[in-house]
């Protein structure tokens, strides 16, 4: 789906799209197996902008069953070692590291052709934490945390060039995650 939204974003912006399928199959992120008589999902799990947003109906369609964590959820946040961090401390850092994307869109926008094709999101991600007045585990932290950002793009943000940032769109709306996974409807549905 995310290749489909890029090539229309760069057509809509007058760029001759061709659209190639890296792998033996179409969907990219989007796969799903049977294994014991159950169908599991190996891609995708959540929707991103709930708001007027044709997945959710493609969703609905093929009984899939949705469900949007209320507003005052408190989400348990863990370290690579595992450890709980605690809650306060972890949106306070996950605060600046979306921060961070969202200024990293915005300059990409505004200054996307001065910017070499190889200076990466991490590099972006190092020159702001830089500038925090902040302890080095709290930096560690943050750019942990901005790591999970390659993790749901799909690409490690080593490799995420900050020239293209531009590309991505950071959808209003909720998060709506999967609690089944989907069914092919049946003809006349």
């Amino acid at each position: 789906m995310a290749g489909l939204r890029c090539a229309k974003v760069l057509s809509d912006k007058g760029v001759k799209v061709t659209v190639l399928e890296a792998r033996d199959r179409v969907g990219g992120r989007v796969q799903q197996i049977e294994q014991g008589g159950h169908l599991i999902d190996l891609g995708s799990n959540w929707i991103h902008g709930t708001e007027d947003n044709p997945m959710l109906h493609l969703a609905s369609a093929t009984n899939c069953i949705c469900f949007e964590p209320p507003e005052d959820a408190k989400p348990a946040f863990y370290n690579q070692s595992g450890d709980e961090i605690s809650h306060n401390l972890a949106l306070d850092h996950s605060k600046l590291s979306w921060d961070i994307v969202t200024q990293a869109i915005k300059y990409s926008q505004t200054q996307g052709e001065s910017i070499p094709p190889n200076l990466s999101l991490l590099d972006y991600y190092q020159s702001v934490l830089e500038k925090q007045e902040m302890s080095e585990p709290s930096k560690e932290l943050v750019l942990e945390m901005g790591r999970m950002w390659g993790n749901i793009v799909g690409e490690p943000i080593e490799q995420q060039s900050l020239r293209y940032m531009w590309l991505e769109e950071c959808i209003e709306g909720g998060l709506s995650h999967y609690l089944s996974t989907y069914q092919k409807p049946t003809i006349g549905d």
